[in-house]
């Protein structure tokens, strides 16, 4: 990705960086807690009404 950049663009690949970065940075071990993941991710809560928003959508969607 370092020389191709551009692959990032591409969902397969977008996913798989994103998924690396969350666990990378240890999100997981606060599942359900949107905002520490958001915290961890943006450094603050920069979006989380919106990340919130989605977080439920996403949850409904999946009936979990």
């Amino acid at each position: 990705l370092i020389s191709t950049p551009e692959l990032l663009t591409q969902e397969k690949h977008a996913a798989r960086s994103a998924a690396w970065y969350f666990t990378l940075r240890g999100c997981l071990m606060y599942s359900g807690d949107v905002v520490r993941v958001t915290q961890i991710i943006n450094g603050g809560q920069n979006g989380l009404a919106d990340r919130n928003s989605r977080y439920n959508k996403a949850r409904a969607a999946l009936l979990v």
